[in-house]
């Protein structure tokens, strides 16, 4: 039996040792992402994506036990119960492991007879990937919910050197085939490192009924916000893939692939921040807490947006010199460029919720959310598809009118009705995502004269400017900062 570690130090630190190991992880995806698209063609790049998405499902056959286990954590974390610590991941473990090779060997068997030979290997690939990830993303759960970042960071950087050495050399040697073993070898590296190193075995069989019948009371809710975000995320990717061409699917592709990698620091950090929120309203002992939780979930958003207001700019300038001087084969992409900043922020925004609602408990409102957001884009595709011929601007453009849209609804139930914020305070804490969406729409839109620019550009800055300085100034600010500067067992 293991001893939880009760680690004294700060959120801060703890957000930032992780978000550290996010970093890590993320840039050595981009260096390796922009390097197959150097070396690749457009059909194996397309083949790729296409793996992508089959990989994205298999997180559907954990049921939503996986995300269930997050919230019980915590709580055994914050009271020490060692013994259900382990008998709760183990289990979760086993379930999911399982349920993931019987749906592979179900793909693999279907694509046998139904696809060619290259998408039967690219099935075969990822659905190896997938059973070692999921190996893999427990024994990350399990060391990050006792705050030990270091073996998680470790873990990262070990996947960081192979994605960055061995797998461009295999890449440049045997092409797609080569890639693709190699991101094999990177979760079977992680898993060796925590099974070996470590000498932490949380692999043994154990089926328990007692302790699965408690996780589904929150997986089925779980499970409806992951089948229905999935769904939200990737049926544009879908239709792309349905009515175009392969060579417009693998530019579309490589849009939503640097789109997602730019949400992955987000979503880790949002991740381990909702963390240590539902640690704390575990632990504490202050009925006021909720009004803490409060200042601290607005001043989050602000930074969030604020950050990613930065982050969109720079991507997009990056983009496009990568684009006009060194893959020109991927110049169609460019039309797209302006949208998909735009949905980056607007996704931050949905991740943003889905992390209140976690922290809050409020599970099922945002399984409901994302049931919302799933319909209303089928429909709207409906409609588009009814009056023309469906083209991929429509489709991207379409996705983040209604991920939009459902983000004002999600900020008015749970900023407005839940915790009772003004609809003025809602708006100065969304006023990054208003700019930014706005900046995009109009210089995307819009063609400026060489006078007009750069007014426009000054005018935005200011606007910055004052929201940022009015932000420093406010009470959620400097609640916030007392909040992550805390030890994420320390009661009030």
């Amino acid at each position: 039996m293991i001893k939880l570690n009760k680690n004294s130090q700060s959120i801060f630190k703890n957000i930032i040792s992780w978000g550290g190991s996010s970093l890590v992880e993320t840039l050595s995806k981009l260096i390796v992402t922009a390097t197959s698209v150097w070396f690749l063609n457009k059909d194996d790049f397309a083949l790729i994506n296409l793996g992508l998405l089959y990989f994205s499902y298999l997180t559907l056959f954990q049921f939503g036990l996986s995300d269930s286990l997050r919230l019980k954590l915590s709580q055994f974390y914050v009271n020490s119960d060692e013994k259900k610590y382990c008998e709760y991941s183990s289990v979760v473990v086993t379930i999911t492991t399982i349920s993931v090779l019987i749906h592979s060997l179900l793909a693999i068997l279907i694509f046998f007879f139904i696809g060619d030979s290259n998408q039967l290997t690219i099935i075969i690939i990822f659905s190896l990937t997938g059973l070692l990830y999921n190996i893999h993303y427990h024994y990350i759960l399990f060391y990050r919910f006792q705050g030990l970042m270091r073996y998680t960071l470790r873990s990262r950087i070990i996947m960081a050197s192979i994605r960055i050495f061995p797998q461009i050399a295999m890449l440049y040697m045997w092409g797609i085939v080569g890639f693709l073993v190699a991101e094999i070898i990177v979760y079977f590296a992680s898993v060796l490192y925590f099974n070996l190193i470590l000498r932490e075995n949380i692999l043994k069989f154990n089926i328990r009924w007692n302790i699965l019948t408690d996780l589904m009371r929150d997986a089925k809710y779980f499970f409806i916000m992951i089948l229905f975000g999935l769904l939200g995320s990737s049926f544009d990717r879908w239709i792309v893939f349905s009515t175009d061409t392969s060579y417009s699917f693998a530019s579309y592709s490589l849009l939503a692939y640097v789109s997602t990698i730019a949400l992955f620091p987000a979503s880790q950090i949002l991740s381990v921040f909702s963390q240590h929120c539902r640690e704390f309203i575990e632990n504490s002992s202050n009925n006021n807490r909720m009004g803490e939780i409060r200042d601290v979930f607005l001043a989050g958003l602000f930074l969030t947006n604020a950050s990613y207001f930065i982050i969109t700019i720079f991507i997009y300038k990056i983009y496009k010199f990568i684009i006009v001087n060194f893959l020109n084969q991927y110049s169609d992409s460019l039309a797209l460029l302006g949208v998909f900043m735009m949905l980056i922020v607007a996704r931050v925004n949905s991740s943003y919720y889905n992390t209140l609602s976690n922290s809050m408990g409020m599970i099922s409102s945002q399984a409901n959310f994302n049931v919302l957001h799933c319909l209303i884009y089928i429909i709207l595709i409906l409609i588009l598809s009814a009056v023309s011929v469906l083209k991929s601007d429509y489709v991207a453009n379409a996705l983040f009118l209604v991920t939009t849209l459902i983000n004002l609804i999600s900020a008015y139930y749970y900023l407005r009705i839940k915790l009772g914020i003004g609809l003025h305070k809602i708006t100065f804490f969304n006023l990054p995502y208003i700019f930014i969406s706005t900046l995009f729409i109009l210089f995307e839109n819009i063609p400026f004269n060489d006078l007009s620019l750069p007014l426009i550009a000054a005018l935005i800055l200011l606007l910055i400017s004052l929201s940022l300085r009015s932000f420093l100034c406010s009470s959620e600010f400097m609640t916030f900062i007392n909040f992550i500067m805390k030890s994420h067992l320390q009661r009030n």
